[in-house]
């Protein structure tokens, strides 16, 4: 400012408030134009990144980075990587030598089956170092010395809002591969796993040799871990002392498979919208009301089992309708945590296809944004109830199965410290 008369003051102002607007604009958060022959920017319009920027208290370099590295095939390695590359992430500090440390680190998580760094000159990058922190996480690797567990901390504290924001940058632009990957992201940290491991290593002491011998006597999954100790606590306790458990580990285990939810899925098919989402394409909406309800007893205040996690987590989950074989994400639903039934959410369809004929079916996805193995994945007849007038009905009851659409049926055989798979599908 080059001085302090009214003048001045108010062309400082001016020439910050237009610098504001025009890094915000540039962003794709805000439109600002003229009204009526006035001077540029006489209106300022909020744009949806913008909104998510502020509901979610990102930096206006973190939602562009977002909009210009999110993509529609995005994986769960390119969804890590857009994580790490956030402007929140730019202070993450980076101490004297600690650039030969994070060296020597990558290669040590390269050892344990993470990707370590892709560059070995980024090792004085903080980004690169966030990488390799969230690696370890999911690793369970021991730091090189405590300054890196406190940033391990500060870098996990942000990444919940980060993910949440990256999925709804997904569902803006009706990307369902993208939006899923990001989900996947959050349960690894929220687990301290890759999302490639045997998803009953989760537990408590049970290591991949013991989840191989659970597999063996057909409790090849947390799925039906957690349905074991649901049906019979005392026979789970058995198989997994038979597993190679101590007594004590089995009962620490089971007692952590009896507070997982066991949820069934029940929806309705019917005419007319009613819910958030779905492309518009003409020919109306098909809504879809699904209804959850967990079979055993919620934890106290929703509490989450994420032992690594540094914050307290609660038990949430993602409702997602869409179509894997074209990629559309046509609805996606908040489920807050639910002590034994949930309300009724309703998404709303797009009657017609990509091609304009009535959409036939949708596949409706619940994701945990805290457990790896107990997402479910349903197929939805739309068609038929949209044709009829009526609502069609369906429903599923949980089972032993192996709910999750992260891992493929062979999964059981897939070891914790396997390296996780870094190519796109």
């Amino acid at each position: 400012m080059s001085g302090t008369s009214h003048d001045e003051i108010n062309r400082f102002l001016s020439e910050l408030v237009e610098a504001v607007l025009g890094e915000l604009e540039e962003a794709g958060c805000v439109e600002c134009w003229d009204d009526d022959g006035g001077e540029a920017g006489d209106r300022v319009e909020p744009l949806p990144l913008g909104r998510l920027a502020s509901f979610y208290y990102l930096q206006h370099e973190t939602a562009a980075h977002f909009a210009a590295e999110i993509s529609d095939r995005m994986d769960v390695a390119q969804a890590l990587d857009v994580l790490c590359g956030v402007a929140e992430y730019d202070d993450m500090p980076v101490r004297h030598n600690e650039d030969l440390v994070n060296a020597k680190f990558s290669e040590r998580i390269a050892a344990l089956g993470g990707w370590g760094l892709a560059d070995a000159g980024a090792a004085d990058d903080p980004h690169a170092k966030v990488h390799l922190l969230l690696q370890a996480h999911c690793c369970r690797a021991e730091m090189p010395m405590a300054d890196y567990a406190l940033d391990l901390k500060g870098a996990l504290d942000q990444s919940s809002r980060l993910l949440q924001a990256m999925v709804d940058v997904a569902v803006q632009r009706g990307w369902l591969r993208a939006a899923l990957s990001a989900m996947a992201v959050a349960q690894m940290l929220a687990q301290a796993r890759w999302h490639t491991a045997h998803t009953c290593t989760a537990l408590p002491q049970v290591s991949p040799e013991a989840a191989r011998r659970l597999a063996a006597k057909g409790l090849g999954s947390l799925a039906a871990l957690v349905e074991g100790a649901h049906a019979d606590e005392p026979g789970l306790r058995r198989a997994l002392q038979g597993a190679g458990l101590g007594a004590g580990d089995a009962r620490a285990a089971a007692q952590v498979c009896a507070r997982l939810p066991v949820v069934d899925v029940a929806w309705e098919v019917g005419r007319g919208g009613g819910g958030d989402g779905g492309p518009d394409r003409g020919g109306g909406a098909v809504r879809l009301d699904v209804t959850l309800e967990r079979r055993n007893k919620a934890p106290a205040k929703g509490k989450a089992f994420a032992p690594r996690f540094p914050k307290v987590r609660e038990e949430g989950w993602w409702l997602v309708a869409g179509d894997p074989a074209t990629n559309e994400l046509f609805a996606l639903k908040r489920v807050a945590p639910f002590p034994r039934r949930s309300p009724t959410y309703s998404l709303a369809l797009p009657a017609l296809d990509s091609l304009g004929r009535p959409t036939a079916r949708a596949v409706l996805f619940l994701v945990s944004d805290v457990y790896l193995g107990l997402d479910q994945e349903h197929e939805v007849e739309v068609a038929a109830a949209a044709a009829a007038g009526a609502g069609a009905a369906g429903g599923y009851a949980s089972d032993s199965s192996d709910d999750s659409f992260w891992l493929p049926a062979e999964a059981a055989e897939v070891p914790a410290d396997d390296p996780p798979d870094n190519t796109a599908e």
